[in-house]
């Protein structure tokens, strides 16, 4: 008997510890609406007009229910060319929990964010005022520029342009302050705490609503960890050793 438990506990141990496949994480989202102000920006040579610079809000529709995401959703925007879904509208999305993952980004970017979050980003960044619409330029600053480059993360010079713009002069403060060799000073940010930045990537390959919608950055509580399965399962075969050894003492006693 005791022989064939711990053979059942190693065999569950090795099923347990076999490495898995993670399952790709989807959501769909409502767009709210924006009264972010527009801006006229320059992005590769070309000029861009009407372009809402700030958060947008949209609402975790239950098509197919996601409860990572808490409502309201606030993202911001890290891909200029594209659309959104119209207000009232929903759009699939792939949430992807590293964001060098995405191909608009990679790993220095990907840095670069972390690091520009983690020392700029407050509660304010979701009110669309001047804060906010800094950030935005920023952040598309880190995107189609990347940090370090030749243009010294500058807001007049590069692929992304936005200078002139009442929040130019903030948001190039920002950049002078992010050099993507810091990102862990995400998790030094006080107001970031228990939360996670992932990227939302759209269009979705097989998605019954497989648009081409601008990628956006969301902020989201940090899943709570549940306790590992191999653990659960270890100590429910440890407990049965010891019933069986128990159930033995007992049948020699009486």
């Amino acid at each position: 008997m005791k022989r064939t438990l711990l053979a059942a506990l190693s065999a569950t141990v090795l099923l347990l510890a076999a490495p898995r496949r993670a399952s790709a994480e989807y959501v769909t989202l409502q767009y709210n609406s924006s009264t972010n102000p527009t801006a006229t920006i320059t992005l590769n040579g070309a000029t861009v007009s009407n372009t809402p610079v700030g958060p947008f809000t949209w609402t975790e529709n239950n098509d197919p229910s996601n409860t990572n995401f808490p409502p309201p959703t606030i993202t911001y925007c890290i891909e200029i060319n594209g659309a959104l879904p119209s207000p009232g509208s929903s759009g699939v999305f792939a949430v992807e929990t590293n964001l060098a993952n995405d191909p608009a980004l990679g790993a220095l970017k990907a840095n670069a964010i972390m690091e520009l979050y983690g020392k700029y980003w407050t509660p304010a960044m979701n009110s669309g005022g001047l804060d906010s619409r800094a950030f935005q330029l920023a952040l598309w600053e880190l995107v189609y520029d990347g940090p370090n480059a030749a243009n010294a993360n500058s807001l007049g010079t590069g692929n992304f342009q936005g200078t002139g713009l009442s929040a130019s002069s903030a948001a190039q403060t920002m950049l002078n302050n992010v050099t993507g060799t810091n990102p862990g000073a995400f998790n030094t940010n006080q107001y970031l705490q228990g939360q996670e930045l992932v990227a939302l990537i759209a269009p979705v390959p097989g998605s019954p609503k497989p648009q081409d919608f601008q990628d956006q950055l969301a902020l989201r509580p940090k899943a709570v960890p549940a306790p590992p399965a191999i653990l659960l399962a270890g100590l429910g075969l440890v407990g049965l050793v010891g019933r069986a050894r128990w159930n033995r003492r007992k049948d020699a006693t009486a």
